[in-house]
């Protein structure tokens, strides 16, 4: 056992992913912990480019200050144009406890999106992310680089820890019973401030260490809670250097 699985990869991947699931049941249920595959080893982010220069770090508080000060609130939704970082803002949610066992126990049935490399040569842990109804995908003009899949949570695990198959990493939206874990402190801050509303679903992130989504943009506000563990480093990049980006044309 270990973290050393048979190989699947010579038989369809949609009875890899039943078995494999079933493997990593099989482990929790064992206590056993669940571990990358061996060709899948610990790896720290990738180094930055001598281009990139760091201009500073976002800016931090905690949440006991953030909550203290009054009319906090409003003042996000008149003034904020800059990222923030807000400590201790989620150590209320039940979901501080998840461990990847744990999750599988709990979730193992639920099917989840799950972005994985469209082809063999683009296997590791870059993924490029593009819309299947991006116009010169949808007219050849290039294949897109990653596809979405919705399989079982427990599958997808053992697609993220290199199991089988060319990497992924799960981006789904949150089942009802992962959000109603997620309720609550900075959260509850969100939701109050003036203007701001939803434009989509909680969703749930998970990759192994060291994967890298490239250059991209939200089209709205983002807020992103690091609830277990691992870290996420982010570079963000203002306006005026899109024009240095290589974006694709449109």
């Amino acid at each position: 056992a270990g973290s050393r699985a048979m190989s699947l990869d010579a038989v369809p991947v949609a009875l890899a992913d039943r078995v494999y699931g079933a493997l990593a049941r099989v482990r929790v249920a064992c206590n056993a912990p669940l571990r990358p595959s061996a060709r899948a080893p610990e790896r720290a982010p990738p180094m930055l480019s001598d281009k990139v220069r760091i201009a500073c770090a976002c800016a931090e508080m905690e949440y006991e200050d953030f909550i203290a000060r009054e009319g906090v609130a409003r003042a996000l939704g008149e003034h904020l144009c800059e990222p923030l970082i807000i400590r201790g803002g989620a150590a209320m949610w039940g979901a501080r406890g998840w461990t990847l066992e744990g999750m599988v126990r709990e979730f193992g049935e639920w099917r989840c999106a799950t972005r994985v490399n469209a082809s063999p040569t683009r296997a590791g842990r870059q993924f490029t992310y593009v819309e299947s109804a991006h116009a010169d995908v949808v007219r050849g003009v290039f294949d897109a680089p990653s596809t979405t899949e919705v399989i079982p949570f427990a599958a997808a695990v053992a697609r993220v820890l290199r199991w089988h198959g060319n990497g992924g990493y799960v981006q789904s939206d949150a089942s009802e019973e992962m959000s109603a874990m997620c309720r609550g402190g900075v959260s509850e801050v969100f939701a109050s401030v003036p203007g701001w509303r939803e434009s989509q679903n909680q969703r749930l992130w998970l990759a192994l260490s060291g994967s890298v989504s490239t250059m991209h943009f939200d089209a709205s506000i983002s807020t992103l809670t690091q609830v277990s563990k691992g870290s996420k480093r982010m570079l963000l990049y203002p306006p005026d250097a899109l024009r240095l980006g290589g974006l694709w044309p449109n």
